[in-house]
Parts: structure tokens; sequence; C-alpha cells
């Protein structure tokens, strides 16, 4: 989803203290390569559970991509690793807030703007039901009410935005943020173990939000983790997949929590694992990797319209009756070239134009 590119991870990890903490000033690819994943999991889990079988009336490819929905997880933690990654050193330094809240709210707000033009188009040419206001109010405002959402996937971004409201706070004032910042953990805590229906508190004191935990976590400690790296690795990965197809295969029932958790844990340990292997100079991630995590918020924006456009172009062609395998190769590569012509065409191209109009205003201040 959203997040930095290499080129802007590149802060020291400042807030540690002590040699033994430091981190060199260096690009750390290996997120861009897990946020790739990520994205590439949620496309194969709305493939296969969705468009394969609703769409084209095709059945599902494999029962164990059905876990493919946990990529949203791995997405949570990694925007708490990187928040820390990139703005520890603005920690007290309210003097950086509009800047921090400026660069978040350009890195998400406009491109999805696009996004939902786009599909409110789409909806249009096809003949389908255009939006009311109010619908498109909220979506545009990224407010966190699922049925008044235009794009199913934007429910993450309601958490994204929410997140980074709370982790400015440690921006504005290092003990205030420390101290309402912790509370809100608690507070998440408390009700994952005792569980709420309430709407409000479910967004608000989610589980989910403790996967930013887990990530700010992940950061702090990844400088530490050595030779244990791989073992970790490892051992996140067997969490991560025991979890989902445990779940998908096994038939195992989770308390929901639980499972986020889980999903959590195994993700903070790969990403953490990950970023040690690459700061020691023990993993070269390759570059077909590099974008598409640089292009992950836009695959993930758009994957669900792209595999529903090529559905359609296919049962068109006659083409719908092809062995399942071929329709999720054709569902899976029209995500992905979606995706990738909206980064480089649009993505790309608004942010670069936001950045030169944030470094004039700085330079005219």
């Amino acid at each position: 989803m959203t997040g930095d590119s290499p080129d802007q991870v590149t802060r020291t990890w400042s807030a540690a203290r002590g040699p033994a903490a430091h981190v060199p000033r260096r690009q750390l690819q290996s997120l861009q390569a897990v946020r790739a994943v990520a994205a590439l999991l949620v496309v194969m889990f709305h493939m296969n559970v969705h468009t394969l079988p609703d769409t084209l009336s095709a059945p599902s490819l494999w029962r164990g991509f059905d876990m493919g929905y946990a990529g949203v997880e791995v997405f949570f933690v990694l925007s708490g690793f990187i928040m820390f990654y990139v703005h520890s050193g603005d920690f007290g330094r309210p003097d950086r807030f509009w800047s921090y809240l400026s660069k978040r709210f350009t890195r998400i707000y406009p491109f999805f703007w696009l996004v939902l033009v786009l599909i409110v188009l789409l909806r249009l040419g096809s003949g389908g039901e255009v939006p009311g206001a109010l619908t498109l109010a909220v979506s545009a405002m990224l407010l966190p009410f699922k049925e008044l959402h235009v794009l199913g996937v934007q429910w993450t971004l309601s958490f994204e935005m929410l997140f980074y409201l709370i982790f400015g706070l440690l921006i504005l004032n290092l003990r205030i943020g420390l101290l309402l910042g912790g509370l809100w953990f608690a507070i998440c805590a408390i009700l994952a173990l005792i569980g709420s229906s309430t709407t409000a508190i479910l967004f608000l004191f989610s589980a989910y939000n403790l996967l930013f935990l887990l990530g700010l976590l992940a950061a702090m400690l990844w400088p530490r983790v050595t030779s244990g790296a791989p073992v970790l690795f490892g051992l996140g990965i067997m969490i991560f997949l025991v979890t989902g197809l445990g779940e998908a295969l096994g038939g195992v029932e989770y308390y929901k929590p639980l499972r986020t958790l889980l999903y959590g844990v195994g993700g903070a340990f790969i990403i953490a694992a990950l970023a040690a292997l690459e700061n020691a100079a023990r993993l070269r991630v390759p570059q077909f990797l590099v974008f598409l995590g640089n292009a992950s918020y836009a695959i993930y924006l758009i994957h669900i319209a792209a595999m529903s456009i090529t559905a359609f172009v296919l049962k068109k062609l006659g083409l719908g009756d092809l062995p399942t395998p071929v329709l999720a190769i054709l569902l899976f590569v029209g995500a992905m070239l979606a995706g990738g012509l909206l980064h480089v065409f649009a993505e790309k191209p608004i942010i670069s134009a936001l950045r030169r109009g944030r470094i004039r205003r700085a330079a005219a201040t």
C-alpha cells in the first residue's frame, strides 16, 4: 500500500542509544520487497475468492490463496516500521510536525482521489450505479464507514491515517506522544482480549492497530539482530504460513484478534530479519520486486477493478472457459499491468510534482 520509496527510507535510527544500536544511513530495499509480496498476496486473495468464482464462474485456483488477505496485516506492520525508521529523528520536534503531516497527506490522498475518479468513471461507463454525494465525500476523506466506501479496499487507509495522527503526537511532544500512544495501544490490547461490538470502538481501538505497534517494535529491535537473522526470518515465515494455511486448508477457526496478531508477529519477524540481512550486505533485492514495491499502492487500489475488466474482456472474447490456471494468470497479469502503468504514468508524476511544490515553499520561507 502506502509508504516511502527506497530513496526516502534513508533516515538513521536516531532514537536508539549506544554504539550497538547504531544503524548506518542507507536504503532498505528489502522493505519494498515485503510491500510487493504483501500486495501480491492481496491480489491473489481477491482473484481466488471473488473474481474467479463470482465473475468468471470458475473454480478457485487453490484454497491456500485464501490466506492472501493477510497481506493487509503485513502492510500495517510495515507502516509502523517505516514510520519509526524514517521519523524517529523528528520525535519531540514540533517544528517538523506539519512537514510530517503534509508528506503523509500528499502520499495518500491525491493519488487515491485520482483512482476514486477512475472507478466512478468506470461505473458510469459500465452502466453501474453512481455513488451519491455522501458516499463520495466519505470515500474521498477516507472516513471509517465501510458501508459508504466506493473502493472496497480503502478501509485499510482509514487505519493508516489514524495511526499517522497518533504517531504525529510523538513529533509534537515526545512525552505526551508516548503517554497517549501507550494508552491507545493498551486499550486496543484490552479490547482485543475482551471483545467489543461497538462500531466506533472497533475502528479506534481495533486489534489491527496493534500491528503498527509490532512494526514500531521491529524497527527498534532490528539493529540488534545479527547472526540470528536467518533463524528469525524462518520463524516469521513459519508463524505466518502456519497461521494462514492452518485456517485455509486445515479448517482452524481463530479468535480474530489472535489471528491478526499471529500474522503481525510473523510479519514483524520477517521484516526485522530482512532489514538486518540487507544491512549486513547478506541480501540483494531483485529490482523487479523493488519496482512492484514502489507500485504496490497503485496495485492495491486498482487490482479489483483491473481484474474485473480483464474478466469482462475474456468473456467478450469467448475465453471465459479457459482452464482455471490460465484464467488466474491472465487476471494476475491484468492487475499487475494496471497497477504498474498507473504508478509510472500517474502516481510518480503526482508525487514528484507535490514534492517539488514542498521544496519551493520551503525555499520561499
